[in-house]
């Protein structure tokens, strides 16, 4: 029967949420393990809780611990992990993702890209998560935000940079099939309006002189727009 078989449990969290879930454990086995062992007498004389953090915080108060002080951009260029991305003229990319700051902006980094072209640079990235990375540009280091818009969702903003690879294979193996479709698409469209219309989907007959700029080509020219959904 079904009660005889082995069971398992599938979480149903994702990496960062997993990350999450740790950080929160250890906060709670910090504040709430017993840590008896490492009391000394005038801590007990002093209300310290016998958990982890009480023992921290009471030595700490002390001025008696090894911990060391470290600047944000310090901590950054040495733990995080450094990634190729490149600069357009609307934000920096990671791995097919879009990034950007008001400082960034303010930079005028955006304004030295040429139309069509990109700027190759290194960024910062946090592996766990990649809803922010970090640039350095001029001996400052930017914190950029993940651009979202109205169709992004809360699960798209906190994935970790190995789903970010994945999606952007994914994206580029999709991008290189459409455009392996592509002559195949556009010659069974044109041959299907040859046979409905008898005429060349590109057909037309050169005349000497400038096309007319009369109202009513002007007003057919408009109306041929507002039909191909290009309208001014």
């Amino acid at each position: 029967s079904d009660l005889d078989q082995p069971t398992y449990v599938h979480s149903t969290l994702n990496f960062v949420q997993m990350a999450r879930r740790e950080i929160h454990q250890v906060l709670k086995d910090n504040r709430s393990s017993d840590a008896s062992g490492r009391m000394e007498t005038e801590m007990y004389w002093c209300g310290i809780k016998p958990t982890p953090l009480g023992i921290w915080n009471y030595w700490d108060s002390r001025f008696r611990n090894s911990a060391i002080g470290m600047q944000q951009e310090v901590a950054i260029k040495s733990f995080l992990s450094v990634h190729p991305a490149v600069v357009r003229q609307d934000a920096v990319y990671l791995y097919g993702r879009k990034y950007r700051s008001v400082d960034l902006i303010n930079t005028g980094i955006f304004d030295r890209v040429a139309r069509s072209s990109v700027i190759e640079v290194d960024v910062y990235v946090l592996t766990m998560c990649v809803r922010h990375i970090w640039i350095e540009v001029g001996g400052t280091l930017f914190e950029l935000d993940f651009v979202t818009t109205q169709r992004t969702v809360d699960g798209d903003r906190d994935i970790s940079l190995r789903d970010l690879q994945s999606l952007d294979a994914l994206r580029r193996k999709s991008q290189t099939l459409l455009r392996n479709e592509m002559p195949a698409i556009h010659q069974f469209h044109d041959d299907r309006f040859k046979e409905d219309t008898g005429e060349e989907c590109k057909g037309g007959v050169r005349r000497i002189g400038r096309p007319p700029k009369s109202a009513s080509a002007q007003r057919d020219t408009d109306d041929y727009d507002r039909f191909r959904g290009k309208a001014k």
